[in-house]
């Protein structure tokens, strides 16, 4: 919550910027994160979702790891998978980190906005 903290002026812009963490799934992507949606490499996605679905803990240095060897494995900087992920989680293109982010969220809420862009 430290991230969102940090960005928030008023207790409405944090009650804005959180409300993703509360609800089940994504409602709705603001038109820069459906843009880094809809232009994640192929297969993306799929690789990420079987990735963590693979993790038997569920920690920031697993989840980091994780996804730092999708994109390893996909030949991306990070940057290229975190970015996606991010408004995939989110629906937002800005966010408090992305691991922190998914630890927040949990495997199964995770997993569930990343099969939901149709991995």
């Amino acid at each position: 919550m430290s991230g969102l903290k940090e960005r928030a002026k008023t207790l409405i812009e944090l009650a804005k910027s959180s409300a993703f963490y509360v609800t089940d799934g994504v409602a709705s992507f603001n038109e820069k994160a459906q843009s880094l949606i809809d232009s994640a490499p192929e297969g993306l996605f799929a690789e990420l979702a079987n990735s963590l679905e693979a993790l038997d803990t569920w920690t920031d240095e697993s989840v980091d790891a994780s996804v730092r060897a999708t994109a390893e494995k996909l030949d991306l900087k990070l940057g290229k998978v975190a970015q996606p992920l991010r408004a995939v989680l989110t629906g937002s293109n800005s966010s408090p980190g992305i691991f922190e982010v998914m630890i927040v969220l949990g495997k199964d809420q995770t997993l569930k906005r990343i099969r939901q862009t149709g991995a």
